[in-house]
């Protein structure tokens, strides 16, 4: 049977939350029907909050201090991934890019934890191998490219040449938003570019040459011919 744990006594992380923010519909809904509603689940030790926002925040609408709860005994550097795998199953949809990032953290290590295999990875969150795998593959060859500089810049001139960021995510084996992420940061870089230009005033240089040339002006350092 759930336990009745008070509300004050439970420990609301953001950080192994994987969704944003709370939806008011949601909470109204369940305002409700608060007899109704599925316990929430907690990690035993900490009392940190896996899955249940929704059904907490209706609780304390309606003036209620306790919630019903059950327990999980999970590993600190596994909550994201644990609440990811309950709150997946109902209420708003979950971000993909929150689950890809909990694959690829787990597969590498995060923290100085152990890196995980596949299959564990697939079992603690609910999906297939072969979704993990994909996963792995493509966000860990994202990872590669954008720190390819000759890369990037590559794929930088094939979309300003006219080729669909989905052309140039396909030629270079990434998703179409890893492209428009370089795409981005490079009109972000020449924004702040011709900016300098416009307001930068005369040129001055650090260099000076004793011999300036025919042309060069021994007032302004650096002007050589």
């Amino acid at each position: 049977m759930p336990d009745k744990v008070n509300i004050s006594d439970l420990k609301l992380d953001n950080s192994v939350w994987p969704r944003s923010a709370l939806d008011e519909e949601a909470i109204e809904r369940y305002r409700d029907c608060l007899q109704e509603l599925p316990p929430i689940v907690v990690d035993r030790e900490t009392m940190t909050v896996l899955d249940g926002r929704h059904r907490i925040e209706a609780h304390k609408r309606e003036g209620q201090e306790k919630v019903s709860t059950n327990y999980e005994s999970c590993p600190p550097h596994l909550f994201l991934a644990k609440s990811y795998a309950l709150n997946a199953r109902h209420g708003l949809p979950v971000d993909n890019e929150v689950r890809d990032q909990i694959i690829v953290d787990l597969k590498q290590g995060k923290d100085g934890y152990d890196p995980m295999g596949e299959k564990e990875i697939a079992q603690i969150l609910g999906v297939s191998q072969g979704r993990v795998s994909q996963i792995i593959r493509s966000l860990l060859g994202a990872n590669i490219f954008l720190k390819d500089k000759a890369k990037t810049r590559e794929a930088i001139r094939l979309y300003l040449s006219g080729m669909s960021q989905e052309k140039v995510g396909e030629t270079f084996g990434v998703s179409q938003r890893h492209i428009s992420s370089v795409v981005r940061d490079y009109t972000k870089r020449k924004d702040l570019i011709n900016e300098h230009l416009r307001s930068r005033g005369h040129l001055k240089s650090v260099v000076q040459y004793r011999e300036r040339g025919p042309w060069g002006d021994a007032k302004f350092p650096g002007n050589t011919s």
